[in-house]
């Protein structure tokens, strides 16, 4: 099922996938195509981690596209044991709170239980999981994606729907072992893939020992355990005899994860590519040999990098979706998702270069651009359709003011609130025509508020500016007699004539190249009088956003 005809090889990723889901669920005789995905609430999850939820959600909007019935699930794996105590946590408005040596200390105790017995570090939701679920799905929601099936292996396990697969296991533990065997050296001859949640001491540290099909038990004894392979979690020593049934332990994650693709007719599910090498060859055998399904049509994803980092607590450079939704428009996040994910993607927030990838769509959406080719158009387009998700893709191309421009605007008029202010600003430098309607006025005004705070928090130094209120003498003390004289020329030209901000950018190229300066040298000039630095905005926007008369002086060099 991995493989892909030749038909479809000119469809956009997604749209391919959605063809071949489609025609497996009819050799299955299914009617519907489900698309899932899982995640652990073991904390605020990063933006790499939204590629399993929103790549499956694509996929089941493609399904749909094509004429097909789908559905997107996603399942928290939150009977899972908590690993460690993460150093910095979000509360429900998606704030990060860093903990305290002393809040670490008293959680502590709870690493090893499920996610679900620990508490919730606010005291707000009824455990750890509940809480950072609910911050995971308020996400999803925010971004647009309205119409995922959301299921917790809590309600799973303590409902029954595992328990045929735990009986399974059991059953044929010989093959589980073999399998286990080849892939997992670690793993005993007589190892048995289900672990129960301690009587005595609450840790999912129960080793089975034995068990009993015909009355549905386990023998366990609580035993130290690694996680993940670096997690030591002691045990307590205490040994008991339980029913297998209803939650009282869970399946190794070799096993559950499988269990889960069957349980809901799952035919398309993503992974990351840590899972395609490490979890995915034991699944793919276990779901044929073990739990007698036929498989599901996987795709691999590759990593986000950060500035060239892989996300991480150490390098300080991990964001969620909420922190993505502080600085741009949901559409544009979620554009990110729509490209091939069998590429790794290196995202900056410094440059932020998403936004132009964007909003290049957006014009070859709608026809103001062209792209390189037919197929680049066509990947484009698709791209922007879905990158709306379950809103409504516009019928017209939005107001989208420059980035860089509304970075300096708001750094000018500090309140983006003032959206007045801000209009006058935009339209005399030829960024907006004016009057606007309402809804345009909303957009302006929402781009200067996600402008703001990308200043605020990831803006580099060269974009970030304050306008000397007086020109230092040790600045005009360095400027050579070429660049005075420019300078004084620009004084002259503003004076003598108002200027548009294409007229004024061909204006200074000019002054420079008749005063036989570089442009490196007359910007650096004009930037060096201004905001006492040797680059800035793009001048000649940043001249108009000025005041006429402020500028003026300035240029002429009296202070």
């Amino acid at each position: 099922m991995e493989g892909a005809s030749a038909k479809t090889e000119t469809l956009f990723w997604a749209d391919k996938i959605a063809h071949e889901a489609i025609e497996e669920a009819k050799r299955r005789n299914l009617r519907v195509v489900v698309c899932r995905s899982g995640q652990t609430p073991s904390g605020a999850k990063h933006i790499g981690n939204f590629n399993d939820n929103i790549r499956s959600y694509f996929v089941a909007k493609c399904v749909e596209n094509a004429g097909f019935k789908s559905r997107h699930l996603q399942t928290h794996d939150d009977m899972d044991p908590l690993r460690k105590i993460p150093e910095r946590v979000q509360d429900l408005e998606g704030k990060w709170h860093t903990l305290s040596a002393r809040e670490i200390e008293r959680m502590e105790k709870y690493v090893g239980f499920p996610l679900i017995s620990v508490p919730d570090p606010f005291g707000c939701c009824k455990n750890w999981a509940l809480h950072f679920e609910t911050l995971w799905e308020d996400g999803c929601r925010k971004v647009g994606i309205e119409k995922t099936e959301y299921y917790r292996n809590e309600d799973l396990y303590r409902s029954g729907k595992f328990n045929p697969f735990i009986k399974t296991v059991f059953e044929r533990i010989e093959m589980v072992r073999s399998i286990l065997l080849e892939h997992k050296t670690t793993k005993t001859a007589d190892y048995i893939p289900f672990w129960v949640i301690c009587e005595n001491c609450g840790r999912l540290t129960g080793r089975v020992i034995d068990f009993d099909t015909e009355s549905k038990t386990v023998t366990y004894v609580c035993s130290e355990r690694m996680l993940a392979g670096k997690y030591k979690i002691p045990g307590c020593g205490h040994k008991s005899s339980v029913s297998w049934e209803n939650g009282t332990g869970k399946l190794d994650w070799q096993l559950e994860w499988p269990a889960q693709m069957v349980m809901f007719n799952t035919i398309v599910e993503p992974f990351g590519k840590d899972h395609y090498e490490g979890s995915w060859p034991i699944c793919r055998e276990v779901l044929p040999k073990v739990y007698n399904y036929k498989g599901i049509i996987p795709f691999v994803y590759e990593f986000f990098l950060i500035d060239g980092k892989k996300m991480s607590t150490r390098h300080g450079n991990v964001y969620v979706m909420q922190d993505m939704l502080e600085i741009m428009e949901p559409e544009v996040f979620c554009f990110l998702y729509t490209k091939r994910p069998a590429k790794q993607r290196e995202i900056s927030l410094r440059d932020m270069k998403l936004i132009d990838d964007f909003e290049h769509a957006e014009r070859v959406y709608f026809g103001i651009e062209k792209a390189k080719n037919e197929h680049e158009e066509m990947n484009l387009k698709r791209q922007y359709e879905l990158a709306w998700c379950d809103r409504r893709v516009p019928e017209r191309k939005p107001l989208r003011i420059s980035y860089s421009v509304a970075a300096m605007v708001v750094q000018l008029i500090r309140d983006p609130e003032r959206v007045d202010s801000a209009l006058k600003l935009l339209e005399k430098i030829g960024h907006v025509k004016l009057p606007l309607s309402d809804e345009e006025k909303e957009q302006v005004k929402t781009r200067l508020k996600l402008a703001k705070r990308w200043v605020e928090r990831f803006a580099p130094e060269n974009v970030r500016f304050s306008v000397l209120s007086t020109l230092p003498e040790e600045v005009t003390e360095k400027l050579s007699e070429k660049q005075r004289g420019a300078l004084m020329e620009v004084a002259e030209k503003i004076k003598s004539r108002e200027y548009t901000a294409e007229e004024l950018h061909a204006e200074l190229y000019n002054i420079a190249k008749s005063h036989g300066l570089t442009s490196r040298e007359f910007f650096s000039a004009a930037y060096r009088i201004l905001i006492g630095r040797d680059h800035g905005p793009r001048l000649a926007p940043f001249l108009l956003s000025l005041d006429r008369e402020f500028v003026i002086k300035r240029f002429s060099l009296k202070g």
